[in-house]
């Protein structure tokens, strides 16, 4: 007889498949898919009524033009909304992808890349954040960059692949027992160490030896699920140019 406790490990597996657009068990695909936010042809959704609804709330606050953090500890986007929550709670990917387009030289506003996302690749009204498929299309669309995902199958291969990468967005279970997800975006340092951002609520930035040992000694044994690679075209390595 099949444990409890297998039987989520099963579950989480499918939908992290399901959310990379990896194989995954049809029947999770198709409620994944339903419980996100796409756009219509005809009539207003319900993701788009919120999106509007909330571009106008985010609207009285300043322009953010600086790095985005300390999500959840007083940080410039805990006021702001996505979906049916404040960014406190479920801002990460938006931060995310903010992060990596200001590190790549763009100047973007966040409270656009929130309202694109809840438009289209939002997970149950923004409960739980952002399909990382639709990060990927984003980034690419956005920016003109080579973009390559790594589902968690390829978790050994993180680091090498990373060694050769502008950025990365990662994205992972909070433990293997948790049913809570976080992203953060990555950067390689000059000492080859890999910075994340957003990682903690009271901080900016934390640095880590390499994205292997983020998972494995903060603590929490992080679980991955999507390392989405931000590519040079110029240098990216043969291997992962299809």
């Amino acid at each position: 007889m099949k444990t409890r406790e297998s039987i989520f490990r099963k579950l989480k597996r499918q939908y992290g498949l399901s959310i990379t657009k990896e194989t995954a068990h049809p029947a999770m695909q198709r409620l994944t898919d339903i419980f996100s936010s796409k756009p219509r042809r005809r009539g207003r959704s319900f993701s788009r009524f919120l999106a509007e609804r909330n571009r106008k709330k985010n609207a009285r606050f300043p322009k953010l033009q600086t790095y985005a953090g300390k999500q959840g500890g007083g940080g410039y986007c805990d006021r702001l909304r996505f979906g049916l929550f404040r960014m406190r709670f479920n801002g990460c990917e938006v931060i995310s992808v903010y992060n990596v387009m200001r590190y790549l030289g763009y100047k973007p506003d966040i409270r656009d890349i929130s309202y694109d996302f809840e438009t289209s690749g939002s997970l149950l009204f923004g409960g739980f954040g952002v399909r990382p498929d639709s990060i990927a299309d984003y980034l690419e669309e956005k920016t003109g960059a080579r973009i390559k995902s790594l589902g968690p199958a390829l978790f050994k291969d993180y680091d090498y692949y990373f060694s050769e990468a502008e950025a990365a967005i990662f994205t992972f279970w909070n433990g293997p027992k948790k049913w809570t997800i976080h992203t953060v975006m990555l950067r390689r340092l000059p000492d080859e160490r890999v910075r994340a951002l957003n990682f903690y609520n009271n901080r900016l930035f934390s640095d880590f030896d390499s994205i292997s040992s983020l998972c494995s000694k903060t603590g929490k044994g992080l679980v991955p699920i999507s390392l989405i690679l931000i590519y040079d075209p110029e240098t990216m390595p043969n291997s992962l140019s299809t």
